[in-house]
């Protein structure tokens, strides 16, 4: 892909952990028009592609990207360097509902800066199963394991990715021994899901596509034709363009308890509560 300026269409995949946006921003970013940017609201200043690292090299040099700055400005002077760096048609990048505290200031008229831009296309991902999503995240802290495919996945990070949520990382825990608080399972479930119905509030008119987990791959683990069809849609991209690399299907298929040692506990504390589909989807 040569490089030099050009306009990209951007994609931006909102989803908080465990829900799929990673796997689903790989998959738009795998198409040869198409770049992936990664978490660019990461923490991590030192990732090339951060836009908090960014801010932070501009800032060294040019005192307009000083606090207190304006955060749409910053935003596109973000926006402008990258495409200028990566000749794409589409740019996709994902941004993890855990980091809506820093991203989704108001400077002035502009609420989330990156949220009203023009250029933006908005996919929001949830997880119907949240029950899941809640153990899967526990299971990856505590065993350190965060993905089948993550690079990422030492447990400096599995730390600081788990201290959002609080708690500490246990990284000495072998399958089968992983104890998980069936109350803080269903206490973390009812904050996700009031955090959902929270965002659709604030954000629901923005979101140019919705989509679900559940809904992304087929039986066979790839994913599921009609996902494909409205990604390219949105996208711009032509269906056959996106690339079906072994990285790119469902990794996990065993159950959402499997390697968990008191998974009769979870199970006897779900029974009436009518959440008790999601311990065996």
């Amino acid at each position: 892909m040569t490089t030099g300026k050009v306009t990209p269409r951007l994609i931006a995949v909102i989803g908080r952990q465990r829900s799929g946006t990673t796997v689903l921003r790989q998959f738009i970013g795998s198409a040869e028009r198409s770049f992936d940017l990664g978490e660019v609201f990461h923490a991590n200043t030192a990732r090339k592609l951060s836009f908090w690292g960014f801010v932070h090299d501009m800032a060294a040099a040019d005192p307009k990207f000083r606090f207190p700055l304006r955060w749409p400005d910053a935003w596109d002077a973000f926006i402008d360097r990258t495409s200028t760096e990566r000749a794409a048609d589409v740019l996709v990048f994902d941004v993890k509902v855990e980091y809506f505290p820093i991203i989704l200031r108001t400077d002035g008229d502009a609420t989330g800066f990156f949220f009203d831009h023009a250029s933006v296309s908005y996919i929001w991902l949830r997880r119907r199963n949240t029950a899941a999503q809640v153990i899967s995240r526990h299971v990856a802290a505590k065993s350190g394991i965060w993905s089948e495919t993550d690079p990422d996945a030492r447990p400096g990070l599995l730390e600081r990715r788990y201290a959002i949520w609080g708690g500490q990382a246990d990284t000495n825990r072998c399958a089968g021994d992983i104890l998980i608080d069936p109350e803080d399972i269903m206490r973390e479930i009812n904050v996700v899901e009031r955090q959902d119905e929270t965002i659709d509030r604030m954000l629901g008119d923005k979101f140019d596509l919705r989509l679900t987990y559940e809904e992304l791959f087929d039986t066979s683990g790839n994913f599921d034709t009609k996902v494909v069809e409205s990604v390219a849609a949105l996208t711009g991209l032509e269906a056959g363009d996106f690339e079906r690399r072994p990285v790119l299907r469902r990794q996990r298929r065993r159950s959402v308890l499997d390697g968990i040692g008191n998974a009769r506990d979870i199970v006897t504390r779900f029974a009436g509560t009518g959440h008790e589909w999601m311990l065996n989807a």
